[in-house]
C-alpha cells in the first residue's frame, strides 16, 4: 500500500514538473530574411513578430507568401522597427479567412512610408493600426478587416483602391489634411462610419470611394478641386434615420453621380460658391428640398432625376439663370423652360404652366405619382422628359411639333397620348409603353423614328395615321401582340426590321404608295403566312418577308406565300427566293391598288407598261411560258 502511494505521488510530481515546463519547452524564436537588409523574428510565446533592418521589405503574392506565414497561428502583433520603410505586398494576406486569426495590433515606426497592396487583407481579428509616418496605402491593403476600429495614419497622402473596403468596425474616420487621393472603393461598405469631412486637400476621389457607407449621418464636402466625373462616390450611403450633406463655400462644382442612389439622403446644403451641379449628382436620392444659390449657373438635366421625395426647389432671387415655379418647379429665369418637376408633392395630375415652351430633358424622369400631364403650350418635349414615369396614363401635348428620343420610354401605364401637331416621334420615344394600343392621337405624324414603338405589347390592331410617310428601323420591333398592320397610301418607306419579331402578326395590308421595304422588315413573324406586294414597290431588302432567324442562320417560314405583280420588285424578291417561298402573279382592276391579301381566282400577268429593261425581259419570258402552258394545258410554271 505504501509502495503504491509512493508511486502515485511520484507520478504526480513528474506531471507537475512537466506541465510547469510546457511554456518554456514550447516557446521558441523563429527568424529569417524579408528584404535585402530586412529581417524578421517571431517570439511564439508573446506572439510578437518584429521586423527590423533598413530599406524596403520584400513584396509577395498570393502564391508566394513570406516565410513567417508558416507560423501565422502564433502571431498576435506586428512591430515594424525604425529603418524599415515599407510593408510589402501580400505580407499578411488572408483571403481564405483562416490565417492570422490572432493578429490584433500593428505598430509601424515613423519611418514606414508605404503599406503595400493586399498587405493585411482579410485579417479579421485586427483592431488597431498605428503608423504616423505612412504616406501611401496600397490597393485592398486592409479590405475586410472587419474589427479594425482604431486608425492613426496622420501623414497619409494616397489611399489605394479598396484599401479599407468593408472594414465595418471603423466608426471614426478623420481624414488628415495631407490626403490628396482617395482611390475607387477605398472605404466602400464601411458601415460603421457616421460622420465624414472631406478636406480641401483631396483632389482625386475614385468611383464609389464611400459607397454603401450605410451609417453615415453627416458629410461635409469641401474638396473643391474635384471637378471631373466621379461615378457614385457615395452611392447607396446614408443612415436609415437620414443623412445631411453640406457643401463648403469653396466648392464650385458638385461632381456627377456624387450622391447617386443615396435614398437616405434627405438634407442638402448647396454652398454659396457652387456654379455647376453635375449629371446625376443627386439622382434617385431621398433629398426633400433643394436651395439653389445665386452662384449656380448650370444644373444637369438629370441632377435630380428620380428624386421622388423632392418637394420643391427654392432659388435665390438674385440668381441670373434659374427661378422657382408656383409648385416648387425648377425653371429658367423667364419660366419658358421646365427643368424639373418636384415629384415629392405627390399630385396625380399636373398642368404645365402656360409660360413653358420647352419640357426639358429629364423634367419628369422617373416620377411615380403623376397619372395625367397637360403640356398646354409646350412646343418641344425633349429627350427622356417623361421616361420611366410608371404611373403616367395620359399626356396631352397639343402644340408640340415633335417628340424627342426616349421622351416616354418605359412608361408602362401610358395608354392615351394626344399630340395632334406632332409630325415626328424620335428613336425610342415610346419604347416599352405596354399600354399604348393605337396611334390615334397622332393626326399629323409623318415620321416614325427607329425603335419608336418597339416592345409596345398593348398594340393589337395597328392602322398607321394617314399622314405617315416613313416607318423607321425597328419602329415596331418585338410588338408581340400585334395581329394586323394596315399601311395608308402616304407611306413610302418601311425601314429595316420595322416589324421584325412580331410573333402574333397574321395580316399585313401594304398600300400602293410604298416604294421601299428594308432588310428584315417582317423577319421572325412566324404567324404571317402571306403578303401581297404592290407594284409601286421598287426595292425589297434581304429576308424582308417569309423568314425566321436563329443564331446566324435564316430559315423559311413553312407555307409562306407571296402575291406579286409580274416584273415588279415583289416578283424579283419572290423569284430569287423561289427555292424556299411560293408565290403567285396577280393583277387588280386598278394598277397599284391592293384590296385584299388573297390572290384572284385566275391570276394573270400584270401589264408591262412602265417596266424598266430588265422588267421588260422578265415580262416577255413570262408571256412565252404562259403561251406554252396554254398549249399543253398544264399549270403555270410560276405557281410554285
Amino acid at each position: 500500500m505504501k509502495k503504491a502511494l509512493s508511486l502515485f505521488l511520484s507520478l504526480i510530481t513528474v506531471f507537475l514538473i512537466f506541465t510547469a515546463s510546457v511554456p518554456v519547452a514550447f516557446a521558441a524564436e523563429y527568424s529569417g530574411a524579408c528584404g535585402s537588409n530586412v529581417f524578421w523574428t517571431l517570439d511564439t510565446y508573446s506572439g510578437e513578430l518584429v521586423i527590423s533592418g533598413s530599406g524596403n521589405m520584400n513584396s509577395y503574392s498570393a502564391d508566394s507568401m513570406p516565410s513567417w506565414s508558416t507560423y501565422q497561428n502564433y502571431i498576435k502583433s506586428v512591430t515594424v522597427s525604425d529603418g524599415v520603410t515599407s510593408v510589402g505586398d501580400y505580407a499578411f494576406y488572408n483571403i481564405t479567412g483562416y490565417k492570422y486569426q490572432k493578429l490584433t495590433t500593428v505598430n509601424l515606426s515613423e519611418g514606414v512610408e508605404v503599406i503595400g497592396d493586399y498587405a493585411f487583407r482579410g485579417c479579421k481579428a485586427l483592431t488597431t493600426v498605428i503608423g504616423t509616418g505612412v504616406e501611401q496605402i496600397g490597393e485592398y491593403a486592409f479590405r475586410s478587416c472587419e474589427k479594425l476600429s482604431a486608425l492613426n495614419l496622420v501623414s497619409v497622402v494616397s489611399v489605394g483602391s479598396g484599401a479599407f473596403s468593408y472594414c465595418s468596425g471603423i466608426t471614426y474616420l478623420p481624414i488628415p489634411a495631407s490626403v490628396t487621393t482617395i482611390g475607387p472603393s477605398a472605404f466602400k461598405g464601411c458601415s460603421g462610419i457616421t460622420s465624414l469631412v472631406l478636406p480641401p486637400t483631396v483632389t482625386s476621389l475614385g468611383n464609389q470611394a464611400f459607397a454603401e457607407c450605410t451609417g453615415l449621418t453627416y458629410v461635409e464636402f469641401s474638396a473643391s478641386e474635384i471637378t471631373s466625373a466621379v461615378y457614385g462616390a457615395f452611392e447607396g450611403s446614408g443612415d436609415d434615420g437620414g443623412m445631411n450633406v453640406v457643401f463648403g463655400s469653396n466648392v464650385t462644382v458638385v461632381p456627377e453621380s456624387l450622391f447617386e442612389n443615396c435614398t437616405n439622403l434627405n438634407q442638402v446644403t448647396i454652398g454659396s460658391g457652387v456654379k455647376t451641379i453635375g449629371n446625376k449628382a443627386f439622382y434617385a436620392s431621398g433629398v426633400t428640398a433643394v436651395s439653389i444659390p445665386q452662384s449656380t449657373a448650370s444644373i444637369s438635366a438629370y441632377a435630380f432625376a428620380m428624386c421622388n421625395a423632392l418637394e420643391g426647389f427654392t432659388v435665390d432671387s438674385s440668381n441670373s439663370y434659374f427661378s422657382q415655379g408656383s409648385n416648387g418647379e425648377l425653371m429658367n429665369k423667364g419660366k419658358t423652360i421646365l427643368y424639373r418637376y418636384p415629384s415629392g408633392i405627390g399630385e396625380t395630375s399636373y398642368t404645365v404652366p402656360t409660360t413653358v415652351r420647352t419640357i426639358n430633358s429629364g423634367a419628369f424622369y422617373g416620377d411615380i405619382t403623376l397619372t395625367q400631364v397637360d403640356c398646354v403650350n409646350a412646343t418641344s418635349v425633349n429627350a427622356y422628359a417623361f421616361a420611366m414615369c410608371n404611373a403616367l396614363e395620359g399626356v396631352s401635348i397639343p402644340v408640340a411639333s415633335s417628340v424627342k428620343a426616349y421622351a416616354f420610354a418605359d412608361c408602362n401605364s401610358l395608354s392615351s397620348v394626344s399630340a395632334p401637331k406632332a409630325t415626328s416621334v424620335a428613336e425610342y420615344s415610346f419604347f416599352g409603353c405596354d399600354s399604348i394600343s393605337s396611334l390615334s392621337g397622332f393626326t399629323a405624324l409623318t415620321t416614325i423614328g427607329k425603335y419608336a414603338f418597339s416592345d409596345c405589347q398593348g398594340i393589337k390592331t395597328l392602322t398607321l395615321p394617314s399622314t405617315v410617310t416613313s416607318v423607321g428601323e425597328y419602329a415596331f420591333y418585338n410588338c408581340d401582340n400585334v395581329t394586323s398592320v394596315t399601311f395608308p397610301s402616304s407611306v413610302k418607306t418601311i425601314s429595316k426590321g420595322a416589324f421584325s419579331d412580331c410573333d402574333d402578326l397574321t395580316g399585313v395590308t401594304l398600300s400602293g404608295g410604298i416604294t421601299t421595304i428594308g432588310d428584315y422588315a417582317f423577319l421572325n413573324c412566324p404567324a404571317l403566312l402571306s403578303v401581297r406586294i404592290p407594284s409601286s414597290v421598287t426595292s425589297i431588302g434581304d429576308y424582308a418577308f417569309g423568314y425566321k432567324h436563329s443564331g446566324s442562320s435564316y430559315a423559311a417560314i413553312s407555307g409562306f406565300k407571296i402575291y406579286c405583280y409580274s416584273g415588279s420588285a415583289g416578283y424579283t424578291y419572290a423569284y430569287n427566293n423561289r427555292s424556299k417561298l411560293s408565290y403567285e402573279i396577280v393583277t387588280d382592276s386598278a394598277e397599284g391598288e391592293i384590296v385584299s391579301p388573297e390572290a384572284p381566282d385566275t391570276p394573270v400577268e400584270a401589264p408591262a407598261t412602265g417596266l424598266d429593261f430588265i422588267g421588260f425581259v422578265v415580262s416577255f419570258i413570262q408571256k412565252i411560258l404562259v403561251f406554252i402552258s396554254n398549249i399543253f394545258t398544264v399549270n403555270s410554271p410560276l405557281g410554285n
